[in-house]
């Protein structure tokens, strides 16, 4: 299912076998309709979870956009997914909010212990 959000459209989470996507491609595809969809892919392994950034273009070959994709092991032969599809009317503004996110983790997070709860 797929719904519209403030820094662009989103897919809600879906399960998938195993082997469904064992087989990704770095360099572009050519799909069943001749189209090449796939353009850049770019993997990122953080623990028990996998993002993967891919750029596609559109069917007309005139236009692209991103997928960012979240992929977490629920079993043996699942994986579950959550997707995010950034269009590139979009991408300074998430840019630009993904940064500001970062940045406040690093200088008011990461650097300055949390208060503890005194009773």
């Amino acid at each position: 299912m797929t719904a519209n959000g403030p820094l662009g459209r989103f897919t809600i989470t879906y399960t998938v076998p195993n082997n469904y996507y064992r087989r990704r491609r770095v360099r572009s595809l050519e799909n069943m309709n001749g189209y090449k969809d796939e353009i850049f892919t770019k993997r990122v392994r953080a623990g028990k979870r996998t993002y993967f950034f891919d750029v596609k273009s559109t069917k007309s070959e005139k236009d692209f956009y991103i997928t960012i994709t979240e992929s977490k092991r629920v079993g043996d032969d699942e994986y579950e997914k959550h997707k995010i599809f950034l269009y590139k009317e979009d991408f300074e503004k998430f840019r630009e909010a993904l940064a500001e996110t970062v940045s406040h983790v690093q200088s008011q997070l990461l650097n300055h212990p949390q208060p503890q709860n005194q009773e």
